[in-house]
C-alpha cells in the first residue's frame, strides 16, 4: 500500500473515505508550464544555480497547480 504522503495535493475527509473504500484518488490534469533557458551560462552555474533563479522571480507558490518543463539550448 502506498501512503498518501508524497502527493503534493490535500485532500478532505470526504476524499480520504473515497480512498480508503476505493484504494484509488482521483487526479485532475495539471496545467503546463514551460521554461526556456537559452545561452550560455557562466563558470560554476549548475542546474541547481538555474532553478534556485527561477524560484526567486516567480515564487515559491508560482508553479502550484502546474506542470513545469524545462527546455532551451542552455550550454555550461
Amino acid at each position: 500500500m502506498v501512503p498518501l504522503a508524497p502527493w503534493p495535493s490535500r485532500i478532505g475527509t470526504s476524499e480520504v473515505e473515497h480512498v480508503l473504500a476505493t484504494q484509488t484518488l482521483q487526479q485532475n490534469k495539471s496545467k503546463a508550464l514551460r521554461i526556456k533557458i537559452d545561452g550560455k551560462l557562466g563558470k560554476g552555474v549548475s542546474a541547481k544555480d538555474i532553478i534556485l533563479f527561477i524560484i526567486g522571480k516567480i515564487g515559491t507558490a508560482g508553479a502550484t497547480g502546474y506542470t513545469v518543463e524545462y527546455c532551451g539550448s542552455a550550454d555550461p
